[in-house]
């Protein structure tokens, strides 16, 4: 009886962290083997219904580009042609919400794109030391305009991983811009390379605001904004969690208020 109860259990639970393509074998043709054909129809249904979200949301995000590059484009046209102050103030704001609306379409189409399946991820080697200096440089000035000061420490001896270069480059800036995005002037934000037995380990530590518990168990969710004014359309967390799991590795967040956030990726080295 118990066997058969934990299989569901079990099951259950991957359903609930969202892996939708669980399924129940069903070993016999009683109470219990009801109870799997139910929750497979469940996750079936659960399934199509996610994918036609996700279908819907990348059709609007293509739908929506359009309109958007011709706002954009006669922004700016009409911004070089009027000499009238009160005209291009208003016509920078319409070229800059502009800009961010974009922004907004791409993590949707990125989101949409990663939970279905359909964004490939071009597997090479790479560097994860050059690759860290790369986004901390990138980054570096920015923080010396918010007076922060960053630190990297890296162990260079790690050796080349396989993952996908671009995608990996973006979970880290990310996590190094909500560092930035968060951390007021006079903090410090450092960026570790670490082993650990078979893991690349890669953590983000600022001495920013932090995260309430309540908050930090939703920060991953999509579209979940948080309380903080500087949030942004709360897909930025929920993508990297996605490119992470797609490289069979983890993303942990530790946090108290007030006294800073530590972001944590774990990466197979194999």
């Amino acid at each position: 009886m118990t066997k058969p109860v934990s299989v569901i259990t079990a099951a259950a639970e991957q359903l609930a962290s969202g892996k939708l393509s669980t399924r129940i074998p069903k070993e016999k043709d009683d109470e219990i083997g009801k109870l799997a054909n139910t929750l497979n129809y469940m996750a079936k249904k659960i399934e199509k219904n996610e994918q036609l979200k996700n279908e819907f949301i990348a059709s609007v995000s293509h739908e929506l580009r359009t309109p958007l590059t011709s706002i954009k484009g006669w922004a700016v046209t009409l911004q070089s042609m009027s000499e009238d102050v009160f005209f291009q103030d208003g016509l920078e704001i319409i070229s800059k919400e502009s800009d961010r609306l974009n922004g907004l379409l791409n993590e949707l189409l990125d989101f949409s794109s990663l939970s279905s399946g359909r964004l490939p991820l071009v597997f090479d080697k790479v560097s994860l030391p050059a690759l860290i200096k790369q986004v901390v440089q990138q980054l570096e000035p920015r923080g010396v305009r918010q007076g922060l000061k960053v630190m990297v420490q890296i162990d260079e001896s790690i050796e080349e991983i396989s993952a996908d270069y671009n995608r990996l480059k973006q979970v880290l800036i990310n996590l190094v811009d909500n560092a930035l995005k968060f951390t007021p002037s006079g903090g410090l934000i450092t960026v570790n390379l670490v082993r650990d037995k078979t893991e690349a380990v890669i953590t983000i530590t600022d001495t920013g605001v932090g995260i309430s518990d309540a908050e930090l168990k939703l920060v991953k969710d999509k579209f979940y904004k948080g309380k903080s004014q500087a949030a942004g359309s709360g897909l930025g967390l929920a993508i990297v969690d996605e490119i992470i799991q797609a490289h069979h590795g983890l993303l942990s967040l530790t946090s108290k208020e007030g006294s800073g956030t530590t972001a944590e990726i774990r990466l197979p080295l194999n």
